[in-house]
């Protein structure tokens, strides 16, 4: 068999132009994945971003809608008549009758997540409640009590473990209660279901990405919401300090809500 020179330079000419017309389209195609990936990328977190931001505002015009509505209905003429009683005069009064009627269709707004409507005197006794067996309890150490009183303003309170229910975990907004002099004669408080905090976010997170989930920590880095695993609530995404445990045990609640430090994360588990 002949050795051909000429079949040799033929086969390293056609391999030449391969390779300088291979090297450009697989710079090409590298450069468009990269830009693809880049592009895909920042939409994604875009979208995540817009539906963190929309669920962050829907849960501050929660928190604002209730602060603002217990400060209204705190001046309702009903239940400071009722308040203005004595112990004595109060039962089976006609004072009662109106704040009753008053409490009942207020407590009503929200069935699936108000637990209760109730008035406390000045010294924390809960003297009138839709919750019934909620009467005469004394409520003077919480901070929904004693914050109204000190500030004068409507307050909104940390999430706390129901004593009675186990796994209930609730919400408090309160507003004092004033005569037409302005003098205080008690508090005006609401009790919430605290998994309303969570059908938000879940909510929410229903309008975004495929594979994207969303979480509410605290400040002590505490689930708050969870938008697919809600076995998580109330649980510490990381161990908590024993100074922090020792804190909230003696307060007697699974996390604090501060509304300046509520974190709004959202996580896309989809593969760039």
């Amino acid at each position: 068999m002949q050795y051909s020179p000429l079949g040799s330079i033929r086969t390293k000419l056609i391999a030449s132009f391969l390779i300088v017309a291979l090297i450009p389209l697989l710079l090409l195609a590298f450069i468009n994945k990269q830009t693809t990936e880049k592009a895909l990328t920042e939409n994604a977190q875009q979208a995540l971003s817009a539906a963190a931001n929309e669920t962050s505002n829907r849960i501050d015009a929660f928190i604002d809608g209730n602060l603002n509505a217990v400060r209204v209905e705190a001046i309702l003429p009903g239940l400071a008549r009722y308040l203005s009683l004595t112990p004595k005069q109060r039962d089976d009064s006609p004072e009662m009758q109106l704040a009753t009627e008053t409490l009942i269709p207020l407590s009503r707004k929200d069935m699936l997540n108000i637990l209760s409507y109730a008035l406390l005197d000045l010294n924390g006794k809960n003297v009138l409640d839709t919750y019934t067996s909620n009467i005469s309890q004394d409520e003077s150490v919480q901070d929904y009590f004693k914050e109204p009183l000190q500030t004068g303003l409507s307050f909104v309170s940390s999430m706390k473990q129901s004593p009675k229910i186990p796994g209930l975990v609730t919400l408090f907004f309160s507003s004092p209660v004033r005569n037409a002099k302005g003098d205080i004669l008690g508090v005006l408080r609401v009790s919430y279901n605290a998994t309303v905090v969570q059908q938000l976010v879940t909510r929410q997170t229903e309008r975004a990405r495929a594979k994207s989930f969303a979480i509410l920590l605290d400040e002590n880095n505490i689930y708050l919401a969870h938008s697919t695993a809600p076995q998580l609530l109330f649980k510490s995404i990381v161990p908590l300090s024993l100074d922090v445990l020792t804190q909230l045990q003696k307060k007697s609640i699974y996390l604090i809500l501060l509304l300046n430090n509520w974190q709004l994360m959202s996580q896309n588990l989809s593969k760039h």
